[in-house]
């Protein structure tokens, strides 16, 4: 096993955390997406109690199929 030392584990880790967003992305992602895509906007807002319910696939099986190409990352 590696062992790394305090100094050299700051330097690893910081290629990998952002020193002021840590592991958040950047831009931003969206809070919720285009019109187009409300039905999966709905879906993801009401999954919690779906699952609770045992009754989230019957409820994606009926949601529209989407294109997700007109979606962008970020605002």
């Amino acid at each position: 096993m590696v062992k790394l030392n305090v100094r050299d584990f700051m330097k690893k880790i910081a290629t990998y955390v952002h020193p002021e967003r840590g592991f958040l992305p950047y831009p931003d992602p969206l809070l919720e997406l285009p019109p187009a895509y409300r039905a999966w906007d709905e879906l993801n807002n009401a999954m919690p109690e779906l699952l609770h319910n045992n009754v989230f696939r019957d409820a994606l099986n009926n949601i529209p199929q989407l294109d997700p190409s007109g979606i962008k990352n970020g605002p």
